[in-house]
Formats: structure tokens, C-alpha cells, sequence
């Protein structure tokens, strides 16, 4: 004979004890032990860190300007403070944490748009001397739009040479921020 079934919610009475629910195991993910995989962001963040003051370092041996001619100082000052910021930030979120819960890496197809994004990156900065801040900056756009965004040639092209020109507009015509113009002389 059987009583009536347990409610959840309910207690189910003296000397009855009710089963956990059921649900999906645990995964035993790399790095999710204590610690493990958490720790691993604050290492990079310490590392991007140290990239950051040496940044910071290197800019601050250009000139600052005045706030009415900004120097060449300015924008790497702002960008190296803004990520060493965000390093410590990062860095102080992870040792308040305790080292808990999984870091979900990208995977397959955000995987690859990662190492694309660092190999375009890369190759924008190796190029910028040679071909110029117009072309490096268009092309560099042609082709992360075309990758990350999955739009078309056409698309990627016109919006991508778009920011480029908007871009050197900005920057070179209406703030008259020196710019590399490489061997084409753009």
C-alpha cells in the first residue's frame, strides 16, 4: 500500500526523507576544482598587467601637450590606464571569487574568431608602417567584418573601407593627429 505522493514543497513528514531532485551529473571540468581554472584568469590579467605599465612607461616618455595641442602621450596614457584598470579589476574579481565556478573558454567557431581577431591585430601593427594608417585601417575592417560578422564581400568592403576613411577623417583631417602614411604616401 502507498501513501500519498510527496508535494514538493512540503514536508513529507516524521522519518520520511525525500530524494534530491534528479538533473544532469556534474561535469568534472578542467580547472573547476578549487581555484583551477579561475586562477588562470588572473594570471593573464597579471600578465596584461605588466604589459600595461610597460606601456604606460613608454608613453610617458612622449610629450603630454597642453589641453589646448595634446601631445602624442595622451591616447596611449588613456589606453594604458584603461587596461591596467581592467587588469586589476580582473585580478581583484578572481581573488574575491575564491577561485569558484568553471571559466567557459571559447570554443570551435568563437575560438577562431578569437585567434583571428589577435592574428589580425598583429598584422595591423606590422603593417601600419608600410602601407599607412588609411589602407591598414581599411583593410584591417574589410577583413574582421567579413570574418566576426559573416556578412557579405560587398558589405564587408564598403562598410569596412567606410570606417577607414571615417576613421582617418577623424583623426588625421579634423583633429590633425599625425599619422604613418607608409610607401603610398596616402
Amino acid at each position: 500500500m502507498t501513501g500519498p505522493a510527496h508535494q514538493p514543497g512540503t514536508d513529507p513528514g516524521p522519518g520520511v526523507t525525500s530524494a534530491p531532485a534528479p538533473g544532469p551529473e556534474p561535469v568534472d571540468e578542467p580547472g573547476a576544482g578549487p581555484g583551477g581554472g579561475r586562477r588562470g584568469r588572473a594570471v593573464v590579467a597579471a600578465v596584461v598587467l605588466l604589459f600595461a605599465l610597460g606601456y604606460l612607461s613608454q608613453a610617458a616618455a612622449l610629450s603630454l601637450g597642453t589641453p589646448e595641442q595634446p601631445g602624442p602621450a595622451l591616447f596611449p596614457l588613456a589606453v594604458g590606464a584603461f587596461l591596467a584598470v581592467a587588469c586589476l579589476a580582473t585580478i581583484i574579481e578572481e581573488l574575491r571569487s575564491g577561485g569558484r565556478g568553471p571559466v567557459d573558454l571559447p570554443r570551435d567557431d568563437g575560438r577562431t574568431k578569437a585567434v583571428v581577431l589577435v592574428a589580425a591585430t598583429v598584422g595591423y601593427v606590422l603593417l601600419l608602417p608600410f602601407l599607412g594608417h588609411l589602407v591598414t585601417t581599411a583593410v584591417f575592417c574589410v577583413g574582421l567584418l567579413r570574418v566576426l560578422s559573416g556578412r557579405s564581400w560587398r558589405w564587408s568592403v564598403l562598410a569596412g573601407a567606410g570606417m577607414g576613411v571615417a576613421v582617418h577623417l577623424l583623426f588625421v583631417t579634423a583633429l590633425g593627429v599625425s599619422m604613418p602614411v607608409g610607401v603610398l604616401e596616402i
